[in-house]
C-alpha cells in the first residue's frame, strides 16, 4: 500500500473532478438550449461542456492505466536490499 497511495490519491481526485466536470457540462448544456448562441452566456456554457468533453475524452483515460498499475502491485522499491542504494 505504500507504494500505491499517491497513485490511489491521484486516480480519485481525476474520478471526483470528472464527476464535477460533467454535472457542470450537463447543466451548461441544458441551459444553453434555451440562449440564443451568440449571447456572452452561451459562449459561456459552450466553454463548459467543451471543457467536459475535453477532460473526458483525455484525462479520464489516464484511469485505466493507473487502475493496472495498482493491480499489477510491483513492490520492487521494496523488496531491494538497503544496500543497493
Amino acid at each position: 500500500m505504500p507504494l500505491f497511495c499517491t497513485r490511489i490519491l491521484h486516480a480519485s481526485s481525476i474520478l471526483y473532478c470528472g464527476r464535477l466536470i460533467l454535472d457542470q457540462g450537463l447543466l451548461a448544456d441544458r441551459l444553453l438550449k434555451g440562449l440564443d448562441k451568440n449571447l456572452s452566456d452561451a459562449l459561456f456554457y459552450k466553454g463548459k461542456t467543451a471543457a467536459a468533453r475535453f477532460y473526458i475524452k483525455n484525462i479520464l483515460p489516464q484511469l485505466g492505466a493507473m487502475l493496472k498499475q495498482i493491480e499489477i502491485g510491483d513492490t520492487t522499491a521494496l523488496d531491494i536490499q538497503e544496500e543497493s542504494f
